[in-house]
């Protein structure tokens, strides 16, 4: 946060209603470097599924669901690979 902060792209206050908790709000500079990043993330993923179809992604997801699923069945039953 301190180097975000020192780069002007937000800001830091205490809370006036409890003051345990810090409150940061992104600067005018922070929500352009978060559009850019934004912009620059759907142009990645435009990129990485070009030529792969609807479905196609559908069952890419379908699949990745299933491993993850089974990554952790694996961790959680107690035996190793």
């Amino acid at each position: 946060m301190k180097e975000f902060e020192s780069e002007g792209l937000v800001t830091r206050r205490m809370n006036p209603e409890d003051n345990r908790y810090v409150l940061a709000q992104l600067t005018p500079a922070g929500e352009r470097t978060a559009a850019d990043l934004d912009q620059r993330h759907q142009e990645y993923q435009r990129r990485l599924l070009d030529g792969i179809t609807v479905d196609e992604q559908w069952a890419l997801r379908q699949v990745l669901r299933r491993l993850g699923t089974n990554v952790d069945s694996i961790g959680s039953d107690g035996t190793r690979p």
